[in-house]
């Protein structure tokens, strides 16, 4: 979201702030999803779950990239900003539905006090 409002907000030092907000989320998501695959996962296969995440990952990051260069050409550096940022709040929120569908039981990550 904090990238879509980059869009809104030509000026460098409004734009920073919110580049910084989205840095910071993404670096939560990255912690989250290690520790989430480290504690769900059995020892047996977590490489290859985290070899396929590493994969998956940087897949997604080069299809990105060729995207965004297709997308600044045909709509504009600030176009690219607001769908990018329209399309991982869309993703967001339909996760968060799908999470909010799921058993209570099944809701925590394995190890966390309220699983236990």
């Amino acid at each position: 979201m904090a990238i879509g409002l980059t869009a809104s907000f030509p000026l460098f030092a409004i734009a920073l702030p919110l580049f910084e907000l989205g840095g910071g989320g993404n670096g939560m998501v990255n912690v989250s999803m290690r520790s989430l695959i480290h504690h769900r996962v059995p020892d047996r296969i977590r490489g290859r779950v985290f070899a396929a995440y590493s994969g998956v990952l940087s897949t997604a990051s080069a299809v990105a990239t060729g995207l965004g260069g297709v997308f600044v050409e045909t709509i504009g550096a600030r176009g690219t900003l607001f769908l990018a940022g329209a399309g991982s709040t869309a993703v967001a929120l339909v996760g968060a539905v799908l999470y909010r569908r799921l058993p209570l039981d099944q809701r925590t990550a394995a190890g966390s006090p309220r699983s236990r």
